[in-house]
């Protein structure tokens, strides 16, 4: 499993000048910005009402998380916070997805794909956002595949076998577009903090071999700055 001791930073460039960045180091500059380009985007979306009450929703999770980053010129294009699994609070998200009272929760077929998987080898994606406005010139869609990559690589490297999120359904279409089937629904969509919403699972292997020239190529930047972090 991921340790939770030492805490160093992955790099690994890409092209654009750009790197994929793994840092779970919560008082580092890197992840205190990975939050605040979430934060942001959150509040520019309509998700939430302001910077503070984004904070108070996921400050509690901050020491058993760790982000993947797309920097480029210095700055964040992406970033993904993951809750380190072997912690206290990694089975969270699965809770949440089997509490019928949750807004986002599995669907009988996604109880299912969750007990077939088994709860122990989930890796939970809690959130991924993009700036709204910056001077990159990588598309959206290419800067959330590079962080994808990382995350894909963070699960292969823990012997987790599936990645379980709730996404934006712009999101999951465009992850869909890129993966195929290896990434799937397990719950009806919803709106859930002023969004349509839905429940996803990917395999983690099948994705890896499933995707395009420019998904493996994002997947090897990442898992080398992964395996650069927990060697």
């Amino acid at each position: 499993m991921i340790p939770i001791g030492e805490r160093p930073v992955g790099r690994e460039a890409f092209s654009h000048g750009l790197e994929v960045v793994v840092d779970y180091d919560e008082n580092s500059e890197l992840f205190k910005a990975a939050q605040e380009v979430t934060a942001v985007r959150f509040v520019q979306e309509g998700y939430y009402d302001s910077l503070e009450e984004v904070d108070a929703e996921y400050r509690p999770y901050d020491r058993h998380s760790l982000f993947v980053a797309a920097i480029q010129g210095g700055e964040i294009i992406a970033a993904a916070r993951l809750i380190i699994p072997n912690s206290e609070v990694g089975q969270i998200a699965v809770n949440d997805l089997l509490d019928p009272n949750c807004p986002l929760n599995a669907d009988d077929k996604g109880w299912q794909d969750i007990a077939a998987a088994g709860r122990d080898k989930l890796l939970d994606i809690a959130t991924i956002a993009t700036p709204l406005h910056d001077e990159s010139d990588v598309s959206i869609a290419d800067r959330s595949l590079y962080c994808l990559g990382g995350v894909l690589a963070v699960a292969k490297l823990a012997k987790l076998t599936h990645l379980i999120a709730g996404l934006d359904v712009r999101g999951y279409y465009l992850y869909r577009m890129k993966y195929g089937d290896p990434i799937w629904t397990i719950g009806e969509k919803v709106n859930y903090h002023k969004s349509p919403c839905v429940p996803i699972m990917a395999d983690v292997e099948a994705a890896l071999n499933n995707g395009s020239d420019e998904v493996r190529q994002a997947t090897q930047i990442g898992y080398r700055a992964v395996t650069s972090v927990f060697k």
